[in-house]
């Protein structure tokens, strides 16, 4: 066994190796994943984050349903790919799971989720905030957000989530924030989610300068005629919306702003949306900065019954990973990664590191959450903890979770919003898979040419 990347330390310090019992069968640990990279067999252990590539004979041993100890084991055994039969698989991630966030213990905030505005120049037709009442933030809030940040970072460098609404409605609250940051020797970056149109030449030089943006999100629903009719803007008469936002992506690029091009997917514009990226492919051919990735649309209750079945999920699940790869094939698909340490939170709700400040000065952990479920406020900070605790609670399903090899990764949260009328369903685990082999074999890839560059090296100098 070549081992690629060891464990995360976190893993190394807890786990180590495991001990070899002579006296015992093994078998594979449920969270392996084994992908071919280019005629190797490459191996991730995804509690362990551990990557192997492995020779013909332990491919085999792996993939046996019971297996002796011995030479050919050994390392696997060590690495825990393989585990004694009747091994608690899911009893260790918890294990591992529960000591981590114990050892975790309290975080300062260092990522603050503004909303600047909940009103849009935009109007979707399917934007999830529709009936929400349009609030701007004021002059006055927006300084008692700096005040409150500067209160609460702990000395630690901050991230700035500019979120809406569209937040370039009203930049006025994103100029103070990132003023009084900047004057009070705060260090910190931004990056935010924008339909763009907003993001005129003069902007952008503010963007790098002030509000020191890193990386923008912007959606594309297609081509001009469909972008144009689906985002539906407020402006008429003038220049094309398509053609403002898409000039102002060039805008971006140039600055070294990092612009992720999303795509939301759905029945209206999923053959356009091979028109979009072959347009996206000509117009910018620099892709140092330029990310493009699908996204499936939320399910509605007012779509007819025969589009909310599994069937029909799963056949939507095929048609974005066909455009992934159509994308990928151009080199527009951002690189795979594998995490270089375990994860053990899902994303902002459980993270003690995020809070969302809504344009009233409400406090939340969540943006689908705050009007709702308000966790504090900016004079206060957080004063509903269990609240916090609450949105934190991971949903468990023993018949969905045993044997899955993405459960030590899997922090889906009991009362997310965002994750559907199912836990998870087996459209939910195909496009997961989908993506951790992906990532498996972009890293075994990457890994394999380091480990032979060396040997690559010694021949050259040897013919020499």
């Amino acid at each position: 066994m070549n081992t690629l990347r060891g464990q995360y330390s976190f893993i190394a310090q807890f786990l180590g190796g495991q001990p070899v019992e002579p006296e015992k069968t093994y078998r594979q640990l449920s969270f392996c994943r084994t992908v071919d990279v280019d005629g190797e067999t490459v191996v991730f252990n995804v509690l362990t984050g551990e990557i192997a590539a492995l020779t013909a004979a332990e491919a085999a041993i792996l993939r046996a349903p019971a297996v002796l100890p011995g030479a050919e084991t050994e390392a696997l055994i060590r690495g825990w790919f393989l585990v004694p039969e009747g091994h608690d698989d899911i009893g260790l991630s918890e294990e591992v799971r529960t000591l981590a966030l114990d050892l975790r213990g309290q975080l300062p905030l260092t990522e603050y989720v503004i909303l600047p505005t909940t009103d849009c120049n935009a109007r979707c037709f399917y934007c999830y905030e529709r009936g929400v009442a349009r609030m701007p933030m004021s002059a006055g809030t927006a300084h008692a957000v700096a005040d409150f940040i500067l209160r609460s970072h702990g000395g630690k460098p901050v991230t700035l989530f500019w979120f809406g609404g569209e937040p370039l409605y009203n930049a006025e609250v994103i100029d103070i924030v990132s003023a009084a940051l900047r004057d009070a020797g705060v260090s910190y970056r931004a990056r935010m989610i924008s339909n763009g149109y907003l993001f005129d030449r003069a902007t952008v030089a503010k963007a790098v300068s002030l509000w020191k943006l890193y990386r923008v999100q912007i959606t594309l629903d297609g081509t001009e005629e469909i972008y144009n009719r689906t985002k539906a803007y407020i402006y008429k008469g003038g220049k094309s919306p398509f053609r403002v936002v898409t000039d102002n992506i060039e805008a971006l690029l140039e600055a070294k702003i990092t612009v992720g091009i999303r795509m939301n997917m759905g029945p209206h514009n999923r053959t356009d949306l091979y028109r979009l990226v072959e347009w996206i492919d000509a117009r910018y051919p620099d892709r140092q900065y330029l990310r493009v990735y699908p996204h499936l649309l939320f399910d509605s209750e007012s779509d007819p019954p025969e589009a909310r079945t599994l069937a029909a999920k799963q056949r939507r699940t095929e048609e974005m990973i066909a455009l992934e790869d159509f994308c990928a094939a151009r080199g527009l698909l951002p690189t795979p990664q594998l995490r270089p340490k375990m994860s053990v939170n899902y994303c902002m709700m459980d993270s003690p590191r995020s809070v969302t400040v809504l344009p009233d000065g409400s406090l939340g952990k969540c943006e689908h959450h705050v009007a709702d479920q308000p966790v504090g406020d900016l004079a206060h900070g957080i004063t509903d903890p269990a609240r916090v605790a609450s949105f934190a609670v991971r949903g468990t399903c023993k018949a969905v979770c045993d044997g899955c090899a993405l459960y030590p990764t899997c922090n889906r949260l009991a009362g997310c919003p965002a994750l559907g009328r199912s836990f998870c369903d087996a459209a939910d685990r195909f496009y997961a898979l989908t993506r951790l082999d992906r990532s498996i074999r972009a890293a075994g890839r990457r890994l394999l040419q380091a480990d032979a560059a060396p040997a690559a090296d010694a021949d050259a100098q040897s013919d020499c």
